[in-house]
């Protein structure tokens, strides 16, 4: 289901729109492959500066290790989140293999009752062939490196079915790790985004100051 930008929220037969609010979840942010968490904090400060509860996840060093592993760990990290919070559920943000860690946990490590919807940035579900350039200098010690690929029998697991929490699949054309027909999940809605230049363009996912913006509307509930 495709959803253009700018996304209305209007009442039929009224022109204003709808209040919204900050969701009362903590918002956790999953990294991804050959990424420390730290990648992701220019992403968590700006998500703060609109209010949210953001919070990183501890993985293993550069989340090169085998995705069920590494949703183990974000299992974890979830909980931790939880108990200091004191909420009941959150919402996942998985940027690039941090969504297949995401939708991992979520099917087959109980984070159905822990995630109320996942939002996945540059997630290419249907594996991408990009992740070969990986394969002769980390194929040999990284497991998640063959389970980003097409033909991944992990991925084939994750699809079956789509997901039983709500999945939002933000991707952005031009994206050779991620390109946006790999990035489609049954019963996930795609939101496309601009066109960047920038020449890293699957790290502009990030970057963008623009994109955080379109997370955090994403995000956004409506009051009442």
């Amino acid at each position: 289901m495709e959803v253009p930008y700018p996304e209305s929220a209007m009442v039929a037969g009224v022109s204003e729109p709808r209040q919204r609010r900050v969701p009362p979840e903590p918002v956790i942010l999953v990294h991804g492959y050959l990424s420390p968490k730290r990648f992701l904090l220019p992403l968590k400060w700006r998500l703060e500066r609109r209010g949210f509860d953001a919070h990183l996840v501890d993985l293993s060093p550069l989340a090169i290790r085998d995705v069920r592993v590494l949703a183990k760990q974000l299992a974890v990290s979830v909980e931790r989140v939880l108990h200091r919070t004191g909420a009941e559920r959150c919402i996942l943000v998985g940027v690039s293999l941090g969504g297949f860690v995401a939708l991992c946990y979520v099917k087959e490590f109980g984070g159905a009752d822990r995630v109320r919807r996942l939002v996945a940035m540059g997630a290419p579900f249907q594996g991408t062939w990009f992740a070969l350039a990986g394969v002769p200098v980390f194929g040999a010690v990284s497991r998640g490196v063959w389970q980003s690929l097409p033909t991944s029998s992990l991925l084939s697991d994750l699809r079956a079915g789509g997901s039983p929490v709500p999945v939002t699949s933000m991707v952005i054309p031009g994206d050779v790790v991620a390109p946006p027909h790999r990035c489609t999940l049954e019963g996930a809605e795609v939101v496309t985004l601009d066109r960047t230049w920038f020449p890293a363009v699957h790290q502009w996912l990030v970057i963008s100051g623009k994109i955080t913006e379109r997370l955090a509307d994403l995000l956004m509930e409506e009051e009442g």
